[in-house]
């Protein structure tokens, strides 16, 4: 016996389920890539241990660098510096953040505790997305 289907879900309730506004087949992809870094992104700042009024360093302007601060900014964080080195993106992150570091390595160590007076981020079990102490 072959069970009712809606919208392709097959499922013993799916004839009483509701599955509005599914996207087209060609928009899917666009939707797992989207779930993919907005759970990495959050990930990141969960593992750092980023809550209210906190100064947060997202490593990275990519697109798990970016949701990363979206998270940070959800979970409290007071300030977000971002370390990124190209124009484009320095410009949406922006937008989500308060700084931007362009140095590297020890120059971005370096950089960052002079924005933060002297506190260096401490490092995540991830590296996309750091809390000052």
């Amino acid at each position: 016996m072959r069970r009712p289907s809606s919208y392709g879900f097959r499922s013993p309730t799916a004839r009483w389920s509701r599955h509005p506004n599914i996207p087209a087949e060609d928009g899917l992809p666009s939707l797992l890539a989207a779930s993919d870094v907005l759970g990495t992104g959050w990930f990141g700042a969960v593992a750092a241990d980023v809550r209210l009024g906190k100064t947060v360093a997202v490593v990275g302007d990519g697109a798990v660098g970016l949701l990363a601060m979206l998270a940070a900014e959800r979970l409290g964080a007071e300030r977000i510096i971002v370390m990124s080195r190209r124009e484009d993106r320095q410009k949406l992150a922006l937008e989500f953040g308060d700084e931007i570091v362009e140095e590297r390595r020890d120059d971005g160590v370096a950089k960052i505790k002079e924005l933060t007076n002297g506190s260096a981020p401490r490092p995540s079990s991830r590296p996309s997305a750091r809390r000052s102490r």
